[in-house]
């Protein structure tokens, strides 16, 4: 598993990482022991630890990925700071490995639209296969 944060463009450097951690933050906070995603939240902080940091647009375009992940199963969150007049600065989402190792072209294991969605944002910053 691996956890994806989606910064917004104009936050760079450190200041990314920390808007980063904040979204971890919120991810965590934000399922109980009751809900899937808790779980997969706490096999990608006990098993696996990876976090990949990408600049993903603007505060309109972190907007429309929320729109995107609220209507997955996946795990994820998202931080707006109020010192930047409350922009969204970073998207969080945890996934499993069948997402970022799909082989776009050559993988014939179907994937249902939704991860298809994801394999394809994922392309576009190179990270699939």
């Amino acid at each position: 598993m691996r956890l994806y944060c989606f910064n917004n463009s104009y936050i760079e450097g450190i200041a990314g990482g920390v808007q980063a951690a904040h979204a971890v933050a919120e991810l965590i906070r934000k399922y109980d022991e009751t809900t899937p995603e808790y779980h997969a939240v706490v096999e990608w902080a006990e098993d696996h630890k990876t976090i990949i940091v990408l600049r993903a647009g603007d505060h309109d375009a972190l907007t429309s990925l929320i729109g995107v992940l609220k209507t997955g199963p996946h795990a994820w969150a998202s931080f707006t700071e109020p010192g930047l007049n409350d922009a969204t600065t970073s998207v969080c989402v945890v996934l499993p490995p069948k997402i970022y190792e799909h082989k776009l072209e050559a993988d014939p294991a179907p994937l249902n639209a939704f991860d298809f969605l994801i394999v394809e944002l994922l392309s576009k910053y190179q990270l699939a296969r």
